[in-house]
């Protein structure tokens, strides 16, 4: 029996946002079809390599999981 201290729920949410997020980066992840397009815009802009690499501050990656969660 699963206790509550493995954390089931949150490691397979984790587990399908990697998979929707995989091509982020370039702009093509199957996340940015599954949402507004408002929302698909921010996302570009705060996970694309190009802007990340033209801003001098950044997410850490805990925010980024976080951000990723709530929006899926």
């Amino acid at each position: 029996m699963a206790s509550i201290n493995d954390l089931t729920l949150a490691s397979k949410l984790t587990e399908r946002v990697s998979e929707a997020c995989i091509g982020l980066e370039n702009g093509d992840a199957p996340i940015l079809s599954q949402v507004s397009e408002t929302t698909a815009e921010l996302l570009k802009f705060w996970f694309e390599q190009d802007y990340i690499d033209n801003r001098g501050f950044n997410f850490h990656e805990g925010q980024r999981k976080a951000i990723l969660n709530v929006i899926y």
